[in-house]
């Protein structure tokens, strides 16, 4: 949920700084509060497409969303539990809506993910403990039972299988597994050392994870740390120092959600938020207790970041104030919206360029509530002046 909440809260009026790595640890950031830099929709996307969904069967409540080269993904795990599957231009394909506790059903799914040849959709039923494999026709292929592993809340597909996120809150050492193509043999991946966690916390999940564009990347929302499963299944760990904007904690013990909320408050301190995206060379992360819902950006060669302070839009001007998200989609951002809030916020009298003026003629009759996505391309190249 605080995912969801990071990336709908994420208005684009951000701040900036400069910064330099650490003489010591090169892991460590020392960030500077006092500049500022705007980045425009046009520094960051190639292109805007604007696409209407027709579903067969109304969607309930849109929990995750990939959208890929050659079809879009609608997951309802929340309202009619089902999955939607629609072509590039937003029609109805097929729907997975199997079910039941027997052979090929599914009570609800998690980490729904497509698989590496993108011919298939992956997900995994928490309730019966397995993997299910059905064909983008919305046909049943095969699934696998999982009984070891107590609660995998997401999974995600690499080159040689999958990494499932088992959430078991008293044993850091097992919460990723990998799992091999044959789905029977699998191993632990263990945290790294440098940067592990100095302090629990009750009342919420640690960590939060996030389909990159070649990697898997995950943040610990009590403490300035991402880390990112490389392709050898190692991990690696990024501290980002925030400076006297740290929150600082007693180590070694438990906090409750609500003392450490306290602290910040007090603190008037900083903490890297749930959301992250990838934006090729660059991370872009968000801000607990921060002002105006500020960001950072950090370059993954370097390990340098900036803050934001405004995303300019100076593309389609739909958005003045930008709230993105790019749910499981590497490479775009992907907003989704009500029709009628669309509606409401568009002036074609006065929209800036015919190109986007045309794509939003595109929109058949809609009822109020259909959804239409807002899909930006993200440049393959992007380049962010530090």
């Amino acid at each position: 949920m605080l995912k969801v909440i990071f990336y709908i809260s994420l208005l684009a009026v951000f701040v900036s700084c400069k910064t330099e790595t650490a003489s010591n640890n090169p892991n460590v950031l020392q960030v500077d509060f006092d500049k500022e830099i705007t980045i425009k929709y046009s520094e960051l996307f190639d292109a805007f497409e604007i696409v209407q969904l027709r579903p067969f069967t109304p969607i309930g409540s849109l929990d995750q969303l990939i959208y890929s080269e050659d079809q879009i993904i609608v997951v309802d795990q929340t309202v009619n539990k089902m999955i939607h599957i629609f072509s590039k231009s937003g029609d109805f394909l097929a729907e997975i809506n199997n079910k039941g506790n027997g052979p090929s059903e599914f009570i609800n799914q998690r980490g729904v993910r497509l698989s590496k040849n993108k011919e298939e959709i992956y997900f995994y039923c928490p309730i019966n403990k397995k993997i299910l494999i059905y064909g983008l026709d919305g046909v049943f292929k095969n699934e696998y039972y999982l009984k070891d592993f107590l609660s995998v809340g997401d999974m995600f597909v690499v080159d040689d299988g999958i990494v499932l996120v088992d959430f078991v809150q008293d044993d850091k050492d097992k919460k990723l597994i990998f799992l091999e193509d044959d789905f029977i043999n699998y191993h632990y991946l263990k945290y790294p050392k440098e940067g592990a966690r100095e302090f629990e916390f009750e009342g919420g999940k640690s960590d939060y994870f996030f389909q990159g564009t070649e990697e898997i990347y995950y943040k610990e929302i009590m403490q300035n740390n991402v880390f990112r499963i490389l392709k050898d299944k190692s991990i690696e760990c990024i501290s980002i120092d925030i400076g006297d904007k740290g929150l600082k904690m007693g180590k070694n013990r438990t906090y409750s959600f609500q003392e450490i909320f306290q602290e910040q408050i007090f603190q008037d301190a900083f903490i890297m938020g749930d959301g992250l995206v990838d934006l090729g060379d660059y991370i872009l992360m968000g801000l607990w207790q921060a002002e105006n819902f500020q960001m950072i950006i950090s370059e993954k060669e370097t390990q340098k970041a900036v803050l934001l302070r405004t995303l300019e839009n100076d593309m389609d001007g739909i958005l003045k104030w930008g709230p993105f998200t790019n749910f499981d989609s590497p490479g775009y951002f992907v907003y989704p919206i009500n029709y009628h809030f669309l509606n409401s916020i568009i002036d074609l009298e006065n929209f800036p360029n015919d190109q986007y003026k045309s794509e939003i003629n595109k929109i058949g009759d809609a009822d109020a509530e259909d959804i239409i996505l807002l899909v930006y391309k993200l440049k393959s190249d992007i380049n962010i002046k530090f």
